[in-house]
């Protein structure tokens, strides 16, 4: 996936506040290695015939939803996944976008 990872795609979530904008800058350098490990672990999931939800991804990975949720916001705009229409406790399915 090529993009300038310095760049936040989340910015109008948070109206350019300035602790985001930080933590954007922070976590910057370890955007792509977690987008390539998320999608490995969908991409096992679905051999075992298994959507996955953000709330697994984090609950594997032992990380909050707000240090991941962003990595999914970006699969999701650059076409790697895509939401399946449904829901597990509360949270919405993803696969791999075929």
């Amino acid at each position: 996936m090529t993009e300038n990872d310095y760049v936040d795609i989340n910015i109008n979530r948070h109206g350019g506040n300035k602790q985001s904008n930080k933590a954007n800058v922070r976590v910057a350098p370890r955007k792509h290695s977690w987008r390539t490990k998320i999608l490995g672990f969908i991409q096992y999931r679905a051999s075992l015939g298994h959507g996955t939800t953000l709330k697994d991804v984090c609950q594997y990975f032992n990380k909050d939803r707000s240090q991941l949720s962003g990595r999914f916001t970006e699969l999701r705009v650059k076409g790697f996944i895509e939401n399946t229409g449904q829901e597990r406790d509360g949270f919405t399915i993803y696969r791999l976008k075929k």
